[in-house]
């Protein structure tokens, strides 16, 4: 990978700082002088690798792969208090190609987040629930997914059919689209995705 994929990788996040309201955030923005206890974590915005801020993590070649918002996140993010991003996601977020790991839960987020994901075709475990996010969900959603294992879209804005082809996911392990506006019928052939083996796996119900 160049060094040029990587300050724009930096830049994105940048761009992601301002606008999600990083100068508010409770942790680790670039006012907090308290978020590396260890050196190992450091603040937004800060002069160090931007695979050392917070909740953010590199894979080897030091591009970032995991951007995970939980509450007691683990790896090289600190358990204490996520931070509490607000706004509408930017749709740089579309270039960080690298991303297996999405991890945004209840920030009342805005964006038609779906559509910046396309090129995404490593991620694994993709985590939006409790948001705003809109828009339906792209046909080639699966197909343009092949690595998806964890799907949690509950409790946003989606609206629209689900694609015929969404049964396309040949690793899925859990699936929640509850509480979103979906329509239509569930396409034909849902049920034979065997690997959602138990209801505990897969809600559907608006």
């Amino acid at each position: 990978f160049s060094s040029n994929a990587k300050y724009i990788e930096r830049y994105i996040l940048v761009v992601m700082y301002f606008a999600l309201g990083g100068d508010d955030w409770l942790i680790c923005s670039r006012k907090d002088t308290t978020c590396n206890p260890d050196e190992d974590i450091q603040s937004w915005l800060s002069n160090t690798n931007h695979c050392l801020w917070y909740q953010v993590e590199c894979n080897n070649d030091k591009m970032i792969h995991h951007l995970d918002f939980r509450d007691g996140a683990t790896g090289n993010f600190r358990t204490e208090h996520a931070v509490n991003l607000v706004g509408t996601m930017p749709q740089e977020l579309r270039h960080l190609v690298n991303l297996e790991t999405l991890v945004i839960p209840d920030m009342d987020l805005m964006a038609p987040i779906l559509e910046y994901l396309g090129g995404m075709q490593g991620l694994t475990r993709l985590e939006l629930p409790q948001n705003n996010f809109t828009s339906s969900i792209p046909a080639s959603f699966a197909e343009a997914h092949p690595s998806l294992t964890y799907l949690d879209l509950r409790d946003n804005s989606f609206v629209g059919r689900l694609p015929s082809n969404f049964v396309a996911f040949d690793d899925l392990t859990f699936l929640d689209l509850s509480k979103n506006k979906l329509t239509g019928p569930i396409p034909e052939n849902f049920g034979n995705m065997s690997q959602l083996g138990t209801s505990t796996d897969m809600c559907l119900s608006n």
